[in-house]
């Protein structure tokens, strides 16, 4: 628009906007018709980026993978106890079954402080026993000193929490051996440049601690401090130290950890009653979801024999039973089970035993099975009949026991030997046992032996243990041993014998002395990092993770094991069927979009809305109408043409499931030169061309060249196909396709048979389409690198509409400031008329 002043039908009342308006529509239409051919332009330049996305993402992604055969070398693992150890197999993990023991899980280190009471002083004034304010001879009040509890916060000063810790010094280390960090972080105020005192606050204390290694925290509602590790294991684990020789800093801030060593709870031996309508798998233990087997001889004459040490007893006139059980099968039901083949049997809820009457013998064995299908000598054990005494008549066994009993209260005066762990075994027992304890090193270590008697209590032990240097006591109130030492302190465990126990933490598991918790005087609680360790076919790997990498497997340790696990390492073969599936189904999106485009309907009756057309169309109509011009835009591209013609050609080629290696095409070449008595010069002169015709040689007669058909992957037929859908392949058997899911899938079955061949069948095709496109995307004068359209040549036509636009804007705007000035030369002269006229009438009178 120009910025002359234009003069309109003031004289003449003539609508010169309208008429001038008439006069310029021509050049109107032109920039507008210029403007609807831009947005056209830039509509396709959108169409084809978000097409273009498709075809990268399946060449940079899909395609850079699979047209490698590593990418088909899928393995899987199957472990025998999943809740203790998953694993993932590599490409390069071996086949087969092996052995898993995991010894101790990666863990952080934390340091829970203890809850800091602070307080603060006050003045508040005095006041006498009726609520009256006292005042002095003077008539001023008088005030006194108040101590409140003050809570911290992030912005309180350390000072605040004990003015005796400014000065000292903390030093944090964080690791161990060569690689350790060790920082120093001095608790002090600082001055400004004011010279004014600036307290270092709680906040900027913990600022200095995650600098040095450790996530540190401080929760205001709590009122503690929280430190952690910053990762699992050793590498992670972390000390702090204190510059006072009491430990004053620490005590002061909840976080004294030093030296004293806190037990796990201790168990006690007694469960809930057992009721006949209760599941035995409640004695047994988890029986895995299975029916588990009882070999059962009922007769009337047995005899005991030693066995290996062990007394067992057989009955030489009697008749064999199978039963089973399952998790479903009650007590009750058991002793049914037993009635049924002979054997009078009742269970008595008084006494929590099994009882055996009249004169019928019976013994139990384990099924067949060994242990997965048969109920094992241990679970026997269990039900209290692996023994039975003669009371009376009645054969009685031993009293029945939860496998997982509730831990009882205890108290200092209960009995060591009472004391059990249901981890280790059923009513193990201490009695007997010595207890070394060791405290110190070298020439100052000292010994002490604590012999369990079957009426020692646990006060009497931490007696012993405080005789022998260790300062401690039973805490009812957390039901664990609390013992302190400043020296360095072993503990090893005989048997009557006098011989040390091959497994002494069972005994230091019943006593609840085999964790690593700390706890100091003012209750804030520390937990050891340690590193992950596992025994794989014998040998021991550790890890500051609980991820270990070992020789093409990573074993993520999940919680220790009692025992070896197995887990088996095979062919993924669904895996691979899978990632050629989901390579089909990105294909076939691909090629059906392509298709859908390249054939869309003609928008040539649709042209590009003016304002003015817009402004009489509902929203939805414009969408409708713009929708229909944007479907076409790539109708009958050249460009999209030769990317589908490509894509199409490619899927029907053969391809070899023994391709050449490098190394065998080498050998060829120097087999023909041989033959053809070749001059290393000559041999080195053979084109390209010459090589692929000595590789065709050998294809001709060994290569196996395969078509996707022989994979029962096809297009369906053209009435099959729906529109759009006809370049789209199916693979026969596939169960989540309507149109093929019944036939034979040939594919999982050549994927079983030859693993190899399919893998370089299905790299072939990759590689092949994976170099097709990356052709088609190199950089030209008209497009750019990775782009399959003439983006360059798309984004010149944009910029010449946008001069074509401008120079047409100019036009119009000069030819509507012609005809403006016409009329306007128009109104002034008719308005001389006019003042004339007047001038005349006026001198006429």
């Amino acid at each position: 628009m120009s910025d002359l002043l234009r003069m309109t039908g003031m004289y003449s009342g003539m609508d010169t906007e309208s008429i001038i308006a008439s006069l310029v529509s021509a050049k109107q239409t032109k920039v507008t018709k210029l403007k609807g051919e831009q947005t056209k332009l830039e509509w396709k330049q959108t169409a084809w980026q978000d097409l273009n996305k498709k075809i990268y993402s399946l060449y940079s992604s899909t395609l850079s993978k699979l047209r490698l055969t590593g990418a088909y070398k899928k393995k899987k693992t199957t472990c025998s106890d999943p809740t203790k150890a998953t694993i993932v197999a590599g490409d390069t993990a071996v086949e087969g079954t092996q052995t898993l023991m995991i010894n101790k899980t990666a863990k952080s280190g934390y340091l829970t402080g203890a809850e800091i009471k602070h307080t603060k002083v006050r003045e508040e004034p005095l006041t006498d026993d009726d609520g009256n304010i006292v005042k002095d001879e003077n008539g001023k009040t008088i005030y006194k000193e108040v101590v409140y509890d003050s809570p911290l916060t992030l912005s309180s000063a350390m000072s605040e929490i004990n003015s005796g810790i400014i000065g000292n010094t903390l030093t944090v280390t964080v690791g161990t051996g060569e690689n350790a960090k060790t920082t120093e972080i001095e608790i002090k105020d600082e001055k400004n440049e004011k010279g004014e005192t600036v307290p270092m606050t709680i906040n900027k204390f913990l600022s200095k601690l995650r600098e040095a290694g450790i996530n540190a925290s401080f929760d205001e509602e709590n009122q503690r401090f929280f430190f952690a590790s910053k990762g699992t294991g050793m590498e992670n684990e972390f000390t702090i130290k204190d510059s006072s020789a009491t430990n004053s800093t620490l005590k002061a801030l909840g976080v004294d950890d030093n030296n004293y060593m806190y037990g796990s709870v201790l168990s006690y031996n007694q469960s809930d009653r057992i009721k006949g309508t209760d599941s035995i798998e409640n004695v047994l233990g988890s029986l895995n979801g299975q029916s588990q087997k009882i070999n059962v001889r009922v007769g009337t004459r047995s005899h005991t024999i030693n066995q290996n040490g062990t007394n067992k007893t057989y009955i030489t006139d009697g008749e064999d039973f199978e039963i089973t059980v399952d998790a479903s099968t009650t007590i009750d039901q058991f002793v049914n089970k037993l009635k049924n083949i002979g054997v009078d049997c009742e269970y008595n809820e008084a006494s929590q035993r099994f009882e055996i009457k009249g004169d019928k013998k019976m013994v139990l064995s384990q099924g067949q099975g060994n242990g997965a299908n048969g109920i094992t000598d241990d679970q026997i054990e269990k039900l209290g009949l692996n023994t039975l005494n003669k009371e009376g008549g009645i054969q009685v066994g031993a009293t029945l026991f939860k496998d997982n009993p509730p831990p009882r209260r205890l108290n200092g005066s209960e009995k060591i030997a009472d004391l059990d762990d249901r981890t280790v075994s059923p009513n193990y027992s201490l009695v007997g046992k010595t207890i070394e304890v060791t405290v110190g090193s070298g020439d100052n270590a000292k010994t002490r032996k604590i012999k369990i008697t079957d009426t020692m209590t646990l006060t009497d032990f931490t007696k012993e243990m405080n005789k022998a240097g260790i300062q401690g006591s039973f805490n009812n109130a957390s039901q664990r041993f609390v013992f302190s030492t400043n020296q360095e302190l072993s503990i090893q465990v005989k048997d009557a014998s006098g011989n040390v126990e091959s497994d002494p933490s069972n005994s230091l598991k019943v006593l609840g002395l085999e964790g690593e918790l700390t706890k100091s005087d003012n209750e804030c609680t520390r937990i050891a990092a340690s590193d992950a360790e596992i025994v794989l076919n014998g040998a021991t790997f550790t890890s500051s993770s609980n991820a270990i990498a070992v020789n093409g497997l990573t074993v993520n340790v999940l919680a220790k094991t009692e025992e070896e696990i197995q887990f088996t390492t095979t062919t993924d073969y669904d895996g691979i069927y899978d990632t050629i599936k989901d390579f089909f189904s990105e294909y076939n999106e691909l090629i059906n979009e392509i298709d859908k485009l390249y054939n869309a309907d003609s928008a040539r009756k649709y042209d590009m809305l003016t304002q003015e057309q817009k402004e009489a169309m509902s929203d939805e109509e414009i969408e409708k109408w713009e929708g229909t011009i944007k479907a076409s835009l790539l109708r009958k591209d050249n460009s999209l043409s030769t990317v589908m013609n490509s894509l199409v050609e490619m899927m029907m080629g053969g391809y070899y499931t023994n391709p050449l290696t490098d190394e065998k095409k080498e050998a060829l070449i120097d087999e023909y030169a041989e033959e053809m008595k070749l001059t290393p010069a000559q041999k080195k002169a053979l084109s390209d061309e010459q090589k692929e015709n000595i590789y065709n040689i050998w294809y001709a007669k060994n290569g196996n060249k395969k078509y996707l058909s022989d994979y029962g992957i096809k297009m369906l037929n053209y009435f099959e196909a729906k529109d759009n859908e006809r370049h789209a392949y199916h693979i026969d058997g596939d169960e989540d396709d309507e149109a093929t899911g019944t036939k034979q899938n040939k594919l999982k079955a050549a994927i079983a048979d030859d693993p190899e061949g399919t893998a370089e069948f299905f790299a072939g095709l990759c590689k092949n389409m994976y170099d097709t496109l990356g052709k088609l995307m190199e950089r030209t004068d008209y497009s750019s690198m990775y782009k399959v359209y003439n983006d360059r040549q798309m984004t010149k036509e944009y910029e010449n509409y946008t001069k074509k636009i401008k120079e047409a804007e100019k036009e119009l705007s000069a030819y509507e400031d012609k005809w403006y000035k016409k009329f306007s030369a128009m109104e002034v002269a008719l308005s001389k008329l006019q003042s004339n006229s007047n001038a005349v009438t006026s001198m006429l009178g």
